[in-house]
């Protein structure tokens, strides 16, 4: 596992972090690699709680069709994830919404943590 996926507990639940903060476009993309074996070591159908860390990292179109690709990976195996990303604001929102609906946009980081165990 790389350092910038890390397993975290909060409410006595493990949630899997994703810390992209400040990435490039180079960095940021390894790491979604990182991430996405990650989650495809998880039970399929079984949600893995699970935050993105993007403050200050640099959002382009290669990042966005590389999380796009990443959905479909985890749909086609069977992987879900309870995701909220926290540090996105104006385009690179926009960039997180035409990735997935289902992402939740968090104020901060006990935003995040409160989102993805409260269920």
């Amino acid at each position: 596992m790389s350092s910038e996926i890390q397993w975290i507990e909060h409410n006595g639940k493990k949630i899997m972090l994703c810390n992209f903060a400040g990435y490039d476009e180079k960095r940021y993309l390894s790491g979604v690699d990182a991430m996405e074996a990650e989650l495809l070591k998880q039970l399929p159908g079984v949600p893995v709680p699970h935050i993105v860390d993007v403050t200050d990292s640099h959002m382009t179109k290669v990042t966005s069709d590389r999380g796009k690709r990443t959905v479909e990976v985890l749909g086609k195996a069977g992987i879900v994830t309870r995701t909220a990303m926290v540090g996105v604001t104006g385009v690179k929102r926009v960039i997180a919404q035409a990735i997935s609906k289902d992402v939740y946009f968090a104020k901060d980081m006990d935003d995040a943590k409160a989102y993805v165990t409260s269920r």
